[in-house]
């Protein structure tokens, strides 16, 4: 397998399981260090999947894999993100996955405040806290990738009369949430283009989509195969709002 990250540090949150775990071992796999960041540092009580299983199935690669626990829904637990994960790693962020969010579905009539608040600290505010974070290094080098993990919930419902999925509109704080952070996403390349950077962002799910100048989707499983990974790269090089010019960009790696 083509090592195309060598040499190159990332840092990935929600990666204990699923999405944000398959892609820390694809970069790991390629030569990245990573930086595996979420809550669940050990067994869950619940859920499967943790910060040390992802560490320990990634090893393998020989790459350098450090942990950081944090919940990135209280403030100053994420604001440590960044700077402990320079400290082990040993240099600046190159490449953000911005993939950590809350879901939490229930209809509006009744949605209380306090998830509407917790679901914009894990989706909105958290990730730009950690995209301020890393783009300074990213500047001082002249290269950066950032990828924001959003949703097909954004979708506003059409009609009348409407038709949708379950669970309808008990969605709609999360979706609007995820639409505030394409928005982001969009802002962020916009205000970094010609910087060398690239700024795109995917929708989780089943279908997982990369939009901007085009729109494309790919079936995407727990651990992301290499035919998929390499056409979904091509593809986010000529969607990224903002092109980079560094040699990753020109080894056809992976945003």
């Amino acid at each position: 397998m083509a090592r195309r990250f060598d040499g190159r540090r990332a840092l990935v949150t929600g990666s204990s399981r699923g999405i944000g775990a398959g892609v820390a071992e694809r970069l790991a796999a390629e030569g990245a260090d990573v930086a595996l960041v979420a809550r669940t540092l050990g067994t869950h009580a619940t859920l499967p999947g943790s910060l040390e299983e992802t560490a320990a199935r990634i090893a393998k690669y020989g790459t350098k894999v450090e942990i950081v626990v944090a919940d990135l829904t209280d403030e100053q637990q994420r604001d440590t993100v960044v700077p402990v994960a320079i400290e082990k790693l040993g240099g600046t962020v190159d490449i953000l996955v911005n993939n950590a969010a809350a879901a939490i579905y229930q209809p509006l009539s009744d949605y209380p405040l306090r998830r509407r608040r917790l679901m914009f600290e894990a989706n909105v505010h958290a990730p730009l806290d950690l995209m301020q974070a890393v783009v300074p290094g990213m500047l001082a080098n002249g290269y950066g990738w950032i990828v924001n993990v959003s949703s097909g919930t954004v979708k506003p419902w059409q009609g009348p009369p409407f038709t949708w999925v379950e669970p309808g509109t008990a969605m709609t704080v999360y979706g609007a949430s995820k639409a505030a952070l394409n928005r982001l996403s969009n802002g962020m390349g916009v205000e970094l283009y010609g910087q060398g950077f690239a700024s795109t962002r995917f929708n989780r799910g089943q279908r997982c989509s990369v939009r901007a100048q085009e729109s494309w989707s790919v079936r995407l499983s727990g651990r992301i195969r290499s035919n998929l990974w390499n056409k979904w790269w091509k593809r986010s090089q000529r969607c990224a709002i903002a092109t980079p010019s560094s040699p990753l960009d020109r080894a056809s790696a992976w945003t």
